[in-house]
């Protein structure tokens, strides 16, 4: 069974991938950096994998939650 991602980067539309595994070094590579995950929404069914420093090395804006703005991949 293959595992769906939703990749985006900044200023350009998400795509869907398909995997067959997803490990630590292919999020790393995705991310480009040390990753960090978090839940957007209470109650999410989904996780959305970050770069962990991101805005400490001024990564372009990506989305914006309510909450936070994500940068980077």
């Amino acid at each position: 069974m293959k595992n769906k991602i939703i990749f985006k980067k900044p200023n350009r539309e998400p795509m869907i991938k398909e995997v067959d595994e997803i490990t630590l070094e292919m999020l790393q590579k995705m991310v480009e950096g040390w990753i960090e995950a978090i839940l957007p929404f209470e109650n999410s069914k989904f996780v959305m994998i970050l770069n962990e420093e991101g805005k400490i090395n001024g990564l372009e804006p990506n989305l914006n939650l309510i909450y936070d703005t994500i940068v980077g991949n």
